[in-house]
């Protein structure tokens, strides 16, 4: 499996993360509880093996939505959605003597009940000292949360240009919150505003319409030329679209999973993962669960045990 395959592998799963080991990955999926219920699993994963599958949470909807952040193996939260339709997280336990590896985020009802329209999608990222959740309310608007310090906070709707389908991935860049999300005109957009801000700026990715339905994407940044390129699975195709509206097939679906190379194989392999990942020949970097920050820094995602 080359790295192509393997971002696309990550993408075609409701919610993934890489490892901190480089040869695997986690993805998130929803499977039959055998009694006419859902559960999610998260799966660790290699290219070639299924290593071990841990329940996160029970009763779920079947297309409950989901968002997966790591900062190392042992400090992991997921974002999902409850059967009632409130927006629930669970953190990695790592202790081996735990009744559950994972337990529910009590601190997150602090802030009250938050339900998520129904078909809509959840995305989060890390910020230097904290992290942020967006999801679509019951009302339409695109909400944002934020964890500092343990403690949960609103911080407000988004711009109402948002569709509620629409995937997003939120992307940090020197201090500086990118929202990217699908329009309703089919074209790959995206909000900007400062982290700590409140003012929003609208902005379009050049080049980067989109014919087909779009299952999920992410998005590297160029650190040495301040752009952007998108990475998007549609219509069983992994695209790549650069700053300046060039296009790309990488790889495309070729059943029970699996995904071909479309092309030459040396830019299928222009794709490298190891933890985040880096598009070789540049300096991009991303996380797949969301937006990255520079590597070194360091953030706690805060139990509800530790205050």
């Amino acid at each position: 499996m080359n790295e192509a395959q393997r971002l696309a592998t990550r993408l075609s799963a409701p919610g993934d993360a890489a490892s901190e080991n480089s040869n695997s990955f986690y993805l998130l999926t929803v499977v039959s509880d055998g009694e006419g219920g859902y559960d999610l699993v998260e799966q660790y994963k290699t290219d070639l093996d299924l290593i071990s599958e841990t329940l996160v949470a029970s009763d779920v909807p079947e297309d409950t939505p989901v968002a997966y952040l790591v900062e190392t193996d042992e400090n992991r939260i997921v974002f999902y959605v409850d059967k009632p339709g409130y927006l629930k997280a669970s953190t990695y336990n790592p202790d081996p003597h735990a009744e559950a590896a994972w337990e529910a985020d009590e601190a997150l009802g602090e802030i009250g009940s938050m339900g998520v329209h129904r078909g809509g999608k959840i995305s989060a990222c890390f910020t230097e000292d904290g992290l942020l959740v967006f999801f679509p309310s019951p009302g339409g608007s695109v909400e944002c949360i934020e964890q500092k310090g343990g403690k949960w906070s609103p911080r407000g709707p988004l711009p109402p240009s948002i569709p509620i389908d629409s995937p997003h991935y939120p992307l940090v860049v020197d201090d500086k919150l990118h929202f990217f999300y699908v329009s309703k005109h089919g074209s790959l957009d995206y909000l900007t505003r400062e982290v700590g801000g409140d003012s929003w700026q609208e902005n379009v990715f050049y080049g980067a319409t989109l014919g087909k339905a779009v299952s999920r994407f992410a998005v590297g940044h160029d650190r040495e030329k301040q752009t952007f390129t998108a990475y998007v699975l549609t219509g069983g195709v992994l695209v790549s679209i650069d700053a300046d509206g060039n296009r790309h097939d990488l790889v495309k679906e070729a059943g029970a999973g699996k995904f071909t190379p479309v092309g030459s194989a040396e830019r299928c392999y222009h794709i490298h993962i190891h933890g985040d990942i880096v598009i070789r020949g540049s300096q991009n970097s991303f996380n797949m669960g969301g937006g990255s920050i520079e590597k070194g820094s360091r953030r706690r995602i805060h139990r509800r045990r530790y205050y």
